[in-house]
């Protein structure tokens, strides 16, 4: 190979370096921690249920989702949380989906948020990927949620990502999209269901009291008004 040809591989080589450090500048970094998150507010957990088998994730394989039925109440979905069923090293991207299902349809709510890991991750540790912004879910709604790796720097040699599984959620079902590396607009369904634990904030609904404030505050704003129109 000539001098002229070896600087421009070098060139070429940088360029598509650059354009992965630049994505994952701008991806989320994914939390990891070894406690499950608090279950509280309008929350849904199956990370009480017992742990049976792993599913792996990787960029020759298909995303990974979870379908789950809403409560009784609107909220808002701020973050995902995921269990490791093996240990694997960090510089991996992923692309997480939110979206309304049904049947094995999909239909994203949002843009699919970007996240990075940038530190190794335990056999048994939590991983939590907080949304670029909360996404109201409507009650009593089927909805679903899939994660993808789209980038790792590393090989699968020295680790591979393995998602923990189980059996026992009445609400929805463990998928996996029909597409390596990215979700699709429609699914199939697997069997069990995946260790997960959905951040829900219940949308707060002002108490009778303060409705009846609310009410006087804009009678009164419009008898002022109507004050000042007559003078």
């Amino acid at each position: 190979m000539n001098k002229i040809a070896q600087q421009s591989l070098f060139g070429f080589g940088v360029g598509i370096a650059g354009v992965i450090f630049m994505a994952s500048a701008h991806a989320v970094p994914i939390i990891i921690g070894d406690d499950s998150p608090i279950n509280d507010g309008a929350d849904i957990s199956t990370m009480d249920l017992s742990n049976t088998y792993g599913e792996k994730l990787w960029t020759d394989t298909r995303a990974i989702g979870q379908t789950f039925t809403m409560g009784a109440n609107d909220a808002y979905l701020s973050a995902i949380t995921l269990q490791s069923n093996t240990a694997f090293p960090e510089q991996k991207n992923y692309d997480v989906r939110v979206g309304s299902v049904s049947g094995t349809s999909f239909a994203g709510l949002d843009a699919a948020t970007s996240f990075v890991q940038v530190a190794p991750v335990l056999q048994g540790q939590f991983l939590t990927f907080t949304l670029d912004a909360p996404i109201l879910l409507s009650a009593n709604q089927v909805y679903g949620f899939d994660v993808a790796m789209t980038a790792s720097s590393v090989s699968w040699h020295s680790g591979i990502p393995y998602l923990s599984s189980m059996d026992g959620y009445d609400g929805g079902g463990a998928y996996r999209s029909f597409l390596n590396g990215q979700g699709t607009e429609t699914f199939a369904f697997i069997r069990g269901d995946k260790r997960f634990h959905l951040d829900l904030e219940p949308v707060s609904v002002p108490e009778p009291g303060a409705l009846v404030l609310i009410s006087l505050g804009l009678v009164g704003l419009g008898l002022t008004r109507r004050k000042v129109t007559l003078v």
